[in-house]
C-alpha cells in the first residue's frame, strides 16, 4: 500500500464520509419527524452510541440515498428520471435511472479503491471544499434569519412535502430520528481504516485531533 495520505486528506475523507449531502436534505425531516429540533438533537446522541448498527447496511444504504437525491433535485428539470418506475417501498417511488445512476457512483468508488485511497482522497478533497463553502454560506445566513426562538416549541406535530411527525409526544419523537441516526454516524470509522495508508512521516500527535475535527 501507498504511504500517500496527508491530515489534510484524513480531514477530508472523515468529514465527507460523516457529513455527506444526507445532513443537509434531512435535516428538515429530522425536525418534522421528531416534533421539534430538541426531540431530533436529542436522538442524535443516543444514537452516536450505537454507530455498529449502522455498519452492516451502510453501502446499500448510500446507493438508494444518491438515487433520492438525483430524484428529488433533478426529477423537476429532467422528467426522463422519472420515466420508469420500478417500485415503491414504505411510501417512496424507485425509479430506473436514479437507480442506474447509483450503481454507477458505487462502481466509480469500487474502481477508485482498487486505484489506491490516493485517487480518492483528491476527489473527496475537492467535494469537501465545496461542502465546506456551502456550510459557510449556510452558516453566515442563519446569523441574519435564524434564532434562538427557532428551538421552540419543545415538542409540535407538524407535515411537510415529504414526512410528518411520527410520534404523538417528545420520547416518540425521539425515537423516530433515533432509528435514523446510525446511518449519519457511519462514516466515523473511515479514517481509522485509511490509517495503514498515511504517508510517512506524518505527525500521529496530531491524527487524534484530525479525528475530532472532522
Amino acid at each position: 500500500m501507498k504511504k500517500t495520505l496527508s491530515l489534510w486528506n484524513f480531514f477530508t475523507i472523515g468529514f465527507g464520509a460523516i457529513i455527506g449531502t444526507g445532513w443537509v436534505l434531512q435535516v428538515g425531516d429530522w425536525m418534522v419527524t421528531g416534533g421539534g429540533p430538541i426531540a431530533a438533537m436529542m436522538a442524535f446522541g443516543i444514537g452516536a452510541l450505537f454507530l455498529v448498527l449502522g455498519n452492516g447496511i451502510l453501502c446499500p444504504w448510500e446507493a438508494i440515498a444518491i438515487s433520492t437525491l438525483v430524484s428529488q433535485m433533478f426529477g423537476d428539470l429532467f422528467p426522463v428520471l422519472r420515466a420508469v418506475k420500478l417500485y415503491s417501498i414504505l411510501g417512496a417511488d424507485v425509479y430506473l435511472f436514479p437507480t442506474i445512476i447509483a450503481l454507477g457512483f458505487a462502481f466509480y468508488v469500487i474502481w477508485l479503491n482498487f486505484k489506491g485511497a490516493s485517487s480518492a482522497a483528491k476527489l473527496q478533497a475537492f467535494l469537501t471544499k465545496a461542502l465546506l463553502a456551502g456550510m459557510l454560506l449556510a452558516m453566515g445566513i442563519s446569523f441574519f434569519k435564524g434564532g434562538p426562538a427557532n428551538i421552540l416549541p419543545s415538542f409540535q406535530q407538524v407535515q411537510s412535502s415529504t414526512t410528518q411527525t411520527a410520534g404523538t409526544n417528545m420520547f416518540a419523537g425521539i425515537v423516530s430520528v433515533l432509528v435514523m441516526t446510525p446511518f449519519f454516524y457511519a462514516g466515523f470509522d473511515t479514517i481509522p481504516q485509511q490509517a495503514e495508508e498515511a504517508a510517512e512521516g506524518l505527525d500521529w500527535n496530531k491524527f487524534g485531533k484530525i479525528i475530532s475535527l472532522a
